[in-house]
């Protein structure tokens, strides 16, 4: 279903922000000290259409890449949030865990990425891409479907250093 641009002009004001974000969440006082690029988008720049969500893009993941990991790490954790969604916490377009030598993932092997569908009207949204090094395993249902709140209750002070990449869109 298309939410009506006029719903999306009387919300604009209203967005979630990034105090209920993930970083808020996992590790609020560490800077970013991984570099997260991506051969589809430019830092900041619009995320293309082909990375867009159902009914706006093709939902493909975009190819990601970061930096090597810290000595320590367990394993990586990778969110993409929306935070300029008219609700009260951002939104989470994905979730994925990786081995610890891991260095990115390639277009279109995020799985379960929802790509950006940023509200019609509403004005630009910024998505981040966010990288997390954490000094413990985050599996909690070993193989099956990862719920965000068990695995952001076990990264909670384990996270030994992170890196995000923005994109924008708006509809």
């Amino acid at each position: 279903m298309n939410t009506p641009a006029w719903l999306g002009r009387a919300l604009r004001s209203r967005r979630a922000g990034t105090e209920r974000g993930v970083v808020a969440a996992l590790c609020p006082d560490l800077a970013p000290t991984l570099a997260v690029t991506s051969e589809s988008f430019d830092d900041d720049g619009p995320i293309p259409l082909r990375h867009a969500g159902r009914g706006v893009g093709d939902n493909v993941s975009p190819a990601l890449a970061w930096s090597d990991a810290p000595e320590g790490t367990a394993q990586l954790l990778l969110v993409m949030e929306d935070p300029d969604v008219p609700l009260l916490r951002p939104v989470v377009h994905c979730l994925a865990l990786f081995d610890a030598d891991a260095v990115g993932v390639g277009e279109g092997g995020l799985p379960g990425y929802h790509g950006p569908r940023a509200l019609a009207g509403h004005g630009p949204h910024v998505y981040g891409f966010h990288v997390f090094a954490v000094d413990r395993p985050l599996d909690v249902t070993h193989g099956g479907p990862q719920r965000y709140s068990d695995i952001v209750r076990r990264a909670a002070r384990h996270v030994i250093a992170r890196g995000v990449l923005f994109g924008t869109q708006e509809r």
